[in-house]
């Protein structure tokens, strides 16, 4: 682009007579052109203007199926038939299989000893310390994505 606009800069100074193609006048014309084609295929297409989010909803509608799938009737029944359980149900299960040291890293979670963790609101490294005792507050990222704060925990 540099080069083209040196090479009319000399031209001009020159007096060299320069082609069509290259004068500032027929680049703006054919942008112009160009402008009024997309507007028109814009029209054509049942838009006003160029909306970028209105791509998003293209793309759903060239994915989306045109008429809905049939009902697997068996399917439909088998996915029916499979007991949802209530949060209660899922607890207990839960702890049935959860193991000593998984019970004892919840205990000790609320009170900031054990293995470090991003789920420590508190850390007191050991039942010694308490929370009177703590001087200084670190603060860290609280969602626990960023590997240099999982590191401090």
């Amino acid at each position: 682009m540099a080069a083209v606009v040196k090479w009319l800069a000399l031209a001009i100074i020159f007096g060299i007579q320069t082609s069509d193609a290259f004068s500032p006048l027929s680049v703006r014309a054919k942008e112009k052109e160009r402008r009024s084609a997309a507007i028109s295929r814009l029209e054509a297409s049942g838009r006003s203007s160029f909306n970028p989010f209105s791509l998003v909803n293209d793309m759903f509608d060239a994915v989306k199926p045109t008429e809905s799938l049939p009902v697997n009737s068996k399917l439909n029944a088998a996915l029916n038939s499979i007991p949802i359980p209530d949060w209660v149900e899922i607890r207990s299960s839960l702890e049935r299989v959860q193991t000593e040291e998984e019970r004892a890293f919840r205990k000790n979670l609320k009170y900031g000893i054990g293995r470090g963790s991003p789920l420590h609101k508190l850390r007191l490294f050991d039942e010694s310390n308490k929370e009177d005792d703590v001087r200084i507050v670190f603060y860290r990222d609280s969602a626990s994505w960023c590997p240099y704060c999982q590191k401090a925990s």
